[in-house]
């Protein structure tokens, strides 16, 4: 598995995957025909920026079909006002075969590549695979957003 930044034929591909987002056992104010239409919408907006301080990186097979996808942007940390990395999306085709891994590491290394003190993001505390990833590349719980449904 390698990786190597998305490119613009890459778009498809990344916006297809969005679907793969919308997990099982979503909270009950939440569900997963939202959760993907949301989600394909920001990366559609993302991929049509073109900012300096985001990066779509692919992670593709050693036949290189593409295996997933990162996306993350530096952004200002509420305390220290200095940068720091924020993985906004990660989506690979299919669990379990490095994807996820390798994305990881790319993305730690664009952090580190563009001086960022932490690499933060979310994760729906239901998201047992997506948690065990983040822990196995060494993330810890800071906050827990807390919902209230209104309607």
């Amino acid at each position: 598995m390698r990786t190597r930044p998305a490119a613009n034929d890459d778009r498809e591909f990344i916006l297809s995957l969005a679907d793969r987002l919308a997990i099982p056992n979503l909270p009950p104010w939440r569900n997963a025909a939202d959760v993907a239409y949301g989600t394909r919408i920001r990366l559609q907006e993302a991929l049509h920026e073109s900012d300096p301080s985001a990066a779509f990186i692919i992670a593709e097979e050693d036949d290189g079909r593409a295996a997933g996808f990162a996306w993350v942007h530096a952004i200002r940390d509420w305390y220290t006002l200095r940068d720091i990395a924020k993985l906004e999306e990660i989506a690979v085709v299919e669990d379990g075969r490095g994807a996820g891994s390798a994305l990881m590491q790319a993305v730690e290394a664009w952090a580190r590549a563009h001086a960022c003190e932490l690499l933060v993001l979310n994760v729906l505390k239901e998201n047992d695979r997506a948690r065990r990833l983040y822990e196995r590349h060494g993330f810890s719980d800071e906050h827990t957003l807390m919902t209230k449904d209104l309607r």
